[in-house]
């Protein structure tokens, strides 16, 4: 494409040349009376068909994309255009600066160029629109930007790229998509580490890992160490292994949508410090530490408020510790019409969470129960499903 522009460019400038040794021409055999007819002639042969190639010719496609090596780091405020493919050939690539994408571009990650991490000063906003997304993607993926890598045609598929690496730093999506990504220990595609934050709005996340590790869960956004401001909203989760990981102080609306995911599930870490509110149901929370405590110390207000149809999944051995009792939650909280605790077997809520279909069945003693440190005692409500003491044995 860069080609064709430059030959249509240097194309217009020997017209113009032309041109001008024609006018000159004329206007010196003006001054002369004596126009030499055959040097007219000549030059006149000259232009006339290039004029006409260039009238009858292909102009260049402004809409046509653009391709750009990523080779270096980024060291300045940078904005990434849109209708431009951006491959990533450096290793270890750090955004050091704010580096700002438009709609319509296109991310490829490549092997050796296969993770962006934010350093420094850096910051990552793109903004897509609805109906021309920014896309992060892998290199050998056509479906998206065409045939970069001169492979022919070729797919990807989950693992092809690394990870976004937020870094302790600020990252921004909206209207973006997410697919292929996760090719690291953990399987993950977007990481918001301790310390970082961020919202994604408006977001597919497609066709990415996400990993189970012993009791370690990490999504494909994996949002653990996000700070309580992080949002992650109105975002499609489509056919990964694990859609997403949270930490127990990130509130989580329900406009979010879930569908195919090996294991269907928001996977929950950390202790709710203060208030929090849970409000998705069209998969359940599962929390895979062994005590989810709300309160303590210190933390007299820490509140989960949660919304209605909201389900709550226990691994093995955990419980849910209430330390100022039921007032650590919202008052439908034993309300089976509108919330569920029961066991990560438990696939009549909230779907398939560990991933196995239907080979485990729940069962009484799944997991531990609910305590309110208060009074010293686990709670018997009749939502309580699976666990070692509400539920009949």
């Amino acid at each position: 494409m860069a080609i064709k522009k430059i030959i249509y460019l240097y194309e217009i400038k020997y017209c113009q040349f032309l041109f001008n040794m024609l006018t000159w021409h004329l206007i010196c055999s003006d001054y002369s009376k004596n126009i030499d007819m055959k040097k007219t002639g000549i030059i006149m042969g000259l232009i006339l068909p290039l004029i006409f190639l260039l009238s009858c010719g292909e102009d260049p496609d402004p809409d046509e994309t653009e391709v750009v090596e990523i080779t270096e780091n980024i060291s300045s405020s940078t904005t990434w255009s849109g209708n431009t493919i951006y491959v990533i050939k450096k290793y270890d690539f750090y955004v050091d600066a704010s580096l700002t994408i438009m709609p319509g571009a296109i991310i490829k990650f490549t092997e050796e160029g296969a993770n962006m991490t934010i350093g420094n000063e850096g910051s990552i906003t793109a903004n897509g629109e609805s109906d021309d997304p920014v896309v992060f993607t892998a290199y050998a993926d056509d479906a998206h930007g065409g045939d970069t890598n001169d492979e022919g045609s070729s797919s990807a598929s989950a693992g092809d790229w690394g990870m976004i690496d937020v870094n302790e730093h600020n990252a921004d999506f909206t209207w973006c998509e997410f697919y292929y990504g996760g090719s690291n220990t953990d399987g993950v595609t977007l990481r918001y580490p301790s310390g970082s934050t961020g919202t994604i709005d408006h977001c597919t996340i497609k066709n990415n890992m996400g990993m189970v590790s012993s009791n370690y869960f990490y999504g494909a956004v994996d949002a653990r160490g996000a700070s309580a401001d992080f949002t992650i909203t109105n975002t499609m989760f489509e056919n990964n292994d694990i859609p997403l990981s949270i930490n127990a102080d990130i509130s989580m609306g329900g406009s979010n949508t879930f569908v195919n995911n090996t294991h269907q599930g928001i996977f929950v870490t950390g202790f709710v410090n203060d208030v929090t509110t849970w409000e998705e149901h069209e998969v359940a929370f599962v929390y895979t530490g062994t005590n989810l405590q709300i309160g303590g110390p210190g933390s007299d207000n820490s509140k989960l408020n949660l919304g209605t149809g909201v389900v709550i999944k226990f691994l093995t051995d955990a419980e849910m510790y209430l330390y100022n009792g039921t007032s650590n939650l919202s008052d439908n909280y034993d309300n089976p019409d509108e919330v569920i605790y029961t066991s990560y077997k438990d696939d009549a809520y909230g779907g398939d969470s560990n991933g196995d279909g239907s080979a485990t069945s729940p069962a009484a003693s799944d997991w531990t129960g609910i305590y309110k440190d208060n009074q010293k005692n686990y709670v018997e409500w009749d939502n309580i499903k699976y666990d070692s003491h509400a539920f009949p044995v």
